[in-house]
């Protein structure tokens, strides 16, 4: 029987080591944890689970910590996996099945496997995304890259499978916004560093454009963003789409070029990738800020309905995590068409999606607030759950901020009752 290797590197993730060794404990021979100067409790939770520690002095370079975990396997097969993230306990039995069944094949050399992206923990859906967290031990398949590391064979990409149907899915709980601005902005430095060391990888603009977006340094980010457009041919297949959003949205946010400008960059954008709802969420939102409603609410509507039927493996998509805004601006526009059953179903949508959204949240108020009160509460309830102490928390500070007494009357009770759990 084929021997699996689970190696995770680590420093300071006491919080989540637990949840992602458990998820591999029962199919893998053997777990390696590579720790790079953990403080917490880390080390001695990795050895209670059984998994065998190592101790490796921090370089600033991701690609050398997971080699150096890999020099410690013994196993045929590699499950490499972020501390922040685990397999889901009804797919695991499904990851040896899949290595069984691919061992003999030696033109295979990796299997790429769903990735969901949450807020934390039982958090909301962010993003999803092709991930490649399994493959063969060999002494030529190896990290490469200070940051954004991916595996090589002898310096070229390994032979990979798809795993679809979501046989495998691996959840990532790192995405808070606090914890993304941080790692984004440490590995926009490494990524800096490798540039002027004269280290161009095939993703290398992209993720510092990524970065400067991120960081609204938006000249910045168009700059790397058409350099990334110009070597589309050399990028990660699941980011080819990206810089044209980032571009899109870049333009957008400084207002300084002409329309002309933007959407034949829209245009461009779409005929290579008509199907991605994160380019027309981006066109619909350029639209918007200059002022053709009816423009953005079609290409708004558009990216909701590619989101609905999207399914293509092989490409990230991070629609999740900005469909709220798609919900609220199209409520919006509804509004101003004085289409207001529209209006209230897309603030609701938002609300569904965030609860703590608080324009979606003045727009619904704003559009039902003269009705009577118990039907307003009725309404509110659907979206709010009453025994949830944050959202009453949510509920009467907004109220009382938009003054609807009677509405607030009720919650305030509820709060004051210790009512909530």
């Amino acid at each position: 029987m084929t021997k699996i290797s689970a190696c995770v590197i680590t420093k300071n993730e006491a919080t989540c080591i637990s949840r992602c060794l458990q998820s591999v404990r029962d199919i893998a021979d053997e777990m390696i944890v590579v720790d790079t100067g953990s403080t917490d409790d880390t080390v001695n939770i990795a050895e209670q689970l059984g998994a065998k520690v190592f101790h490796y002095q921090w370089c600033n370079d991701f690609a050398a910590a997971r080699n150096y975990a890999l020099d410690q396997a013994k196993g045929d097969w590699i499950i490499f996996l972020d501390a922040d993230e685990y397999i889901a306990a009804d797919k695991i039995k499904n990851v040896r099945l899949v290595i069984d069944k691919i061992h003999g094949d030696r033109r295979i050399e990796a299997a790429r496997c769903l990735m969901i992206n949450l807020e934390g923990v039982g958090g909301s859906l962010r993003s999803s995304n092709p991930s490649l967290r399994i493959f063969r031990n060999s002494q030529v398949i190896r990290y490469k890259g200070s940051v954004h590391e991916s595996i090589y064979k002898r310096g070229k990409p390994v032979k990979t499978i798809n795993v679809n149907n979501q046989l495998i899915v691996i959840y990532h709980t790192g995405y808070t916004k606090e914890i993304v601005i941080e790692k984004i902005r440490r590995n926009t430095v490494l990524l800096e560093e490798e540039l002027r060391k004269g280290i161009v990888r095939e993703s290398t603009y992209y993720y510092l454009s990524d970065g400067y977006w991120r960081n609204g340094e938006h000249e910045k980010a168009i700059d790397f963003a058409q350099k990334a457009i110009n070597h589309l041919d050399r990028m990660n297949n699941a980011l080819v789409y990206k810089p044209y959003v980032i571009l899109i949205s870049s333009m957008t946010n400084l207002k300084t070029y002409s329309e002309k400008t933007v959407t034949a960059i829209c245009d461009e954008a779409l005929e290579k990738f008509p199907h991605h709802p994160e380019i027309w969420l981006l066109q619909g939102l350029y639209y918007l800020s200059v002022g053709r409603y009816e423009k953005s609410l079609t290409s708004l509507l558009k990216a909701i309905e590619t989101n609905a039927c999207y399914n293509d493996f092989n490409r990230n998509n991070d629609f999740y995590a900005l469909s709220p805004q798609a919900y609220f601006n199209i409520g919006q526009i509804y509004e101003m068409k004085n289409q207001l059953a529209q209006a209230l179903d897309y603030y609701a949508k938002a609300l569904q999606q965030e609860k703590s959204n608080q324009l979606a949240f003045i727009g619904l108020i704003s559009l039902i607030r003269k009705q009577d009160p118990a039907d307003v509460v009725f309404f509110l309830n659907t979206l709010y759950n009453i025994d949830d102490e944050s959202d009453i928390r949510f509920l009467v500070e907004n109220l009382s901020r938009l003054k609807v007494k009677k509405v607030l009357d009720y919650y305030h009770q509820i709060l004051r009752s210790g009512a909530v759990n």
